[in-house]
């Protein structure tokens, strides 16, 4: 596999997490919170194709049946309680609400935008040596690319306010009808 097949195949499996980055964006603005995402989606991005390839192919076909469905699910109620959120009037600055960066939701998200590098992981099994670069590769690609979905969401959301928010959470309701049809 060349260098380029690499980086296009970690840009391929980034746009998840890119689309999804974008939405959280909306609502986490701060240093921290991009940290925590790009460091945890770059983490599951750049492990699940060394779980792929270290499982092998007889689990993929007991989880393929239903993989998509746990992503979809995942990112449908985290979808929906942004747009939830973003219509909540009354907000003040000192409410709180949940922090999609943190905890059980964190690891939501950076598991479901990273099923589809575990299948990769498959397939890359024979790689020998280089799949640990390889797997190097796709995380800092995936954590690169979380780090400026979350700038662009945070960018659209000083401009257009709730809309930002609601355009998020609605960009990340298109990423789990996609778990579903591809």
């Amino acid at each position: 596999m060349t260098p380029l097949e690499v980086l296009l195949i970690a840009i391929a499996l980034g746009a998840d997490a890119f689309s999804v980055a974008v939405g959280v964006g909306a609502s986490r603005t701060d240093r921290a919170a991009r940290a925590r995402l790009a460091a945890a989606f770059g983490l599951f991005q750049g492990a699940m194709p060394v779980i792929g390839w270290n499982v092998g192919r007889v689990a993929l076909r007991s989880i393929h049946a239903y993989d998509h469905w746990v992503a979809f699910g995942v990112l449908v109620a985290i979808s929906l309680h942004m747009l939830w959120g973003s219509f909540q009037s009354g907000r003040g600055e000192g409410e709180r609400r949940a922090d999609p960066t943190r905890g059980l939701l964190l690891l939501g998200l950076a598991v479901a935008t990273s099923i589809d590098a575990l299948a990769v992981g498959f397939t890359m099994g024979n790689l020998d040596a280089r799949r640990w670069v390889y797997a190097g590769i796709i995380g800092v690609v995936a954590a690169a690319m979380t780090l400026v979905g979350m700038i662009i969401g945070h960018r659209g959301s000083r401009h257009l306010g709730g809309w930002a928010e609601r355009a998020g959470a609605v960009l990340m309701l298109g990423v789990a009808v996609k778990m579903l049809v591809i």
